[in-house]
């Protein structure tokens, strides 16, 4: 009888297959030659079958906690530190990134802008996309004003940090910056013009502009163009619509609240982007002004080609917001 020696793999298999053959505990030992209370012992391990205990603290959080943490970030603003505060378990802002982050149905996306509408807006629209489904888009003339800061395009303030490097730093400009406020006009047959102005207009100060760009870009064509704008306080002055009434041009009737259908919009996206690319800012309104002028002729009017799928996105979601 072999006693004190350590059992072999090839031992414990022997062992189990007689024990499943119906062999008792002193039949195996005596048949190879093991103590009956090590038999007994492997037997017993190998009937129970308790999976071991896995090693290390317990994982946290567990995974009703990770279900609550997923249900809180739904459609939420707040940031993983602020999910970390109010959860009601121990967890850090690192824990709850990887959870969120791990989930299928949760994912960190900058928020769209949209206007704000209301039921009356909303009618409104739904009513322009019916009425101007068939329209002729090629004879329309878009028009919008942007404002453009000299140290960078407005909430532009979150960057990939490089911990190797120094912090970059957000600077306002000695004297707090300088902005520029941009007129621009265009139709499918390319840029009407762009014009500078204040940031602050009055009614005459906005007629100026299309009396230099619009007038003259309407007289030396064959086309019977319609002229949009927003409905902007300064636009729908009695003395403006006068002004562009004596100069023949005539308004296409454009619901308030409705940036995400005027093209012009998408335009000012792409030029903000090449403006200021790769972190560039400007020391003043010429090098600036330049800039916009030079990125601007070199800007492809296609867009106008998109109407008839945003009047068409309009009617189906019955006025609200579209995606563009």
């Amino acid at each position: 009888m072999r006693r004190y020696t350590r059992l072999t793999n090839e031992d414990r298999i022997r062992i189990d297959a007689l024990r499943h053959l119906g062999k008792s505990s002193l039949q195996t030992s005596r048949e190879l030659n093991i103590s009956k209370s090590t038999v007994a012992s492997v037997v017993k391990k190998q009937s129970t079958n308790v999976p071991k205990k896995k090693p290390g603290r317990k994982p946290t959080p567990s995974e009703r906690d990770k279900r609550r943490l997923i249900n809180m970030a739904s459609n939420s603003t707040r940031t993983a530190r602020g999910f970390a505060a109010d959860c009601g378990f121990s967890v850090s802002k690192w824990t709850v990134a990887r959870v969120l982050k791990s989930s299928h149905h949760i994912a960190s996306q900058k928020m769209k802008s949209a206007p704000r509408l209301t039921q009356s807006h909303r009618e409104k629209r739904l009513l322009f996309a019916r009425n101007e489904m068939n329209k002729d888009w090629k004879k329309v003339i878009f028009s919008d004003e942007k404002k453009f800061n000299g140290d960078g395009p407005d909430l532009n303030h979150s960057y990939w940090r490089d911990l190797r490097k120094e912090p970059l730093l957000m600077s306002r400009g000695n004297f707090g910056g300088f902005s520029l406020m941009v007129w621009g006009a265009f139709c499918s047959d390319g840029t009407v013009g762009i014009q500078f102005t204040s940031c602050k207009m009055k009614s005459q100060d906005y007629q100026s502009l299309p009396g230099k760009t619009l007038v003259p870009f309407t007289n030396n064509t064959n086309k019977n163009y319609v002229f949009m704008q927003d409905s902007a306080s300064i636009h729908a002055t009695r003395s403006t619509l006068s002004y562009l009434q004596s100069n023949n041009i005539p308004l296409l009737s454009w619901p308030a609240c409705s940036p995400d259908i005027n093209p012009i919009e998408n335009i000012w996206d792409v030029l903000v982007r090449k403006i200021y690319a790769n972190g560039r800012v400007y020391d003043n309104v010429k090098s600036l002004r330049r800039a916009i002028t030079m990125e601007w002729k070199s800007l492809l009017k296609k867009l106008c080609d998109s109407m008839p799928d945003r009047i068409f996105e309009l009617t189906r979601k019955k006025g609200g917001c579209t995606h563009y």
